[in-house]
């Protein structure tokens, strides 16, 4: 139908495979596409898509070293957030 826009996932599954992610790179940094395939139930083509969304987002960064490309967790936009949320939650003086 026009003017619908594209469909969405439920809301339950959406980010779920990006949160995956995230955890398994909060818990071991610097992993290679390799290794966060291994550890997931989801093709090496998905969790590069899934790893790009999260880059794109600031969520993660990626360097290089020598044929690899290993990826961390960029811990300052989630922290933001965090804070942003829990303020809005503390009693105020």
């Amino acid at each position: 139908m026009p003017g619908l826009g594209r469909p969405q996932r439920p809301a339950q599954d959406q980010g779920g495979d990006e949160s995956a992610l995230l955890y398994e790179l909060s818990a071991r940094d610097g992993q290679t596409l390799v290794s966060l395939t291994a550890r997931h139930d989801m093709t090496g083509i998905a969790v590069a898509k899934h790893l790009k969304i999260l880059e794109d987002a600031g969520l993660i960064v990626s360097r290089r070293r020598g044929r690899e490309k290993l990826h961390y967790l960029n811990p300052v936009p989630i922290r933001l957030v965090h804070d942003r949320w829990v303020s809005m939650y503390q009693p105020q003086p």
